[in-house]
């Protein structure tokens, strides 16, 4: 794997939808269920707000964008089901999203991640770990299993993240890797459903004790504590009431100083994506059930920032290698254009880009 590969692992790392970084970014995620009805709501912050959605297609077999030599044998995989993301540094290296199974991966900064060290288990970045989940699992359960057969690649130039994980049965889970163990929480031990930049134990027992301590990076023992003090209130029912609830909760809980630039609800067995922007405060959404994942075709992507207002099924067009260098020569720039080089950042941004070239769809009519 090319080494400019390493920008966009840091770069993405660094980034607010995979990690929130603790000096620039902060985000929040939480889930609301009432009988059938699921959703999941996010905020993005960062400091710009450009962005793709993307359909991923099933029946592509992938190959993980780590360097063997230096993070150990990568992991390979066939993605079993389609998903919609959202992306910031380019295809294959999302922010989160949801597949086509209702299950939802959201990824949060945690400064004081430590990952695994180098074991047997083949290698993923944290960059991309979202992605084969999405690829991959169906369930809360199968996302679990999965740190059996895999591992995030450990570098002292990577930002920490945790993972906040839902599925259609309205089972969540946060799951963070510290001083080397992989931590989880769920069920009983997932009392309230919100993630955001603090390890979920410490948020949880600041939230219950209704201790707030004075070194709280990014207001995120804050920002826990509303949402949670939100989803412990009087319940509420009805689909359309869950999704604009989220979206209420979204704007209590967003960051005016690094500024949320998106904010997005699942609708899990409704397999709807809603979503607004900085750029464009109208709410638009996107639904699953009318995307066609099947591999062979072109892949479908649309600007995040796009204008107008409710659905956007129809808008989606084709996916080129220049749309995905034109946004993360764009990432690059703004994330290290002070440091690294404009040639460096074009190169890095033409080898990223044809990254998802070396991918093969195997099933075309699957």
């Amino acid at each position: 794997m090319n080494i400019y590969l390493g920008l966009i692992v840091c770069a993405v790392c660094l980034a607010p939808g995979s990690s929130c970084a603790d000096k620039l970014g902060s985000c929040t995620a939480f889930s609301l269920a009432s009988g059938d009805a699921i959703v999941v709501g996010k905020n993005y912050d960062w400091h710009f707000g450009a962005g793709l959605l993307i359909a991923n297609q099933r029946g592509v077999r992938k190959q993980a964008a780590v360097d063997s030599e230096y993070f150990g044998q990568p992991v390979t995989w066939r993605s079993r089901f389609g998903s919609l993301t959202f992306n910031q540094f380019g295809r294959e290296f999302p922010e989160g999203g949801m597949n086509e199974a209702g299950l939802v991966v959201q990824g949060l900064s945690l400064p004081a991640t430590g990952y695994p060290e180098p074991d047997q288990r083949p290698a993923i970045s944290s960059a991309q770990w979202i992605q084969y989940q999405l690829d991959n699992s169906a369930s809360v359960a199968e996302v679990l299993e999965s740190d059996r057969a895999l591992r995030i690649s450990p570098s002292p130039h990577y930002g920490g993240s945790h993972y906040f994980v839902c599925d259609r049965s309205a089972t969540c889970a946060s799951i963070e890797f510290i001083d080397g163990a992989t931590i989880t929480h769920s069920d009983a031990r997932m009392p309230v459903k919100v993630l955001t930049n603090t390890p979920y134990a410490l948020s949880l027992w600041s939230w219950m004790m209704g201790v707030q301590p004075e070194r709280d990076p990014m207001g995120s023992l804050q920002r826990f504590m509303v949402a949670a003090n939100r989803l412990s209130g009087p319940p509420v029912s009805g689909d359309p009431i869950l999704v604009s609830t989220a979206f209420e909760i979204l704007r209590e809980v967003r960051d005016l100083g690094a500024a949320t630039q998106w904010s997005i609800v699942y609708d899990i067995p409704a397999r709807r994506v809603s979503f607004h922007t900085t750029e464009n405060p109208s709410i638009r959404y996107i639904d699953l059930g009318r995307l066609d994942f099947s591999c062979g075709g072109p892949v479908k992507i649309l600007d995040v920032n796009t204008s107008g207002a409710g659905p956007l099924n129809q808008e989606l067009q084709s996916y080129s290698w220049e749309i995905n260098r034109d946004l993360v020569a764009k990432a690059l720039s703004l994330s290290f254009g002070d440091t690294v080089s404009q040639e460096e950042l074009d190169r890095a941004a033409k080898d990223i880009a044809r990254y998802p070239e070396t991918m093969i769809c195997d099933s075309p009519n699957h």
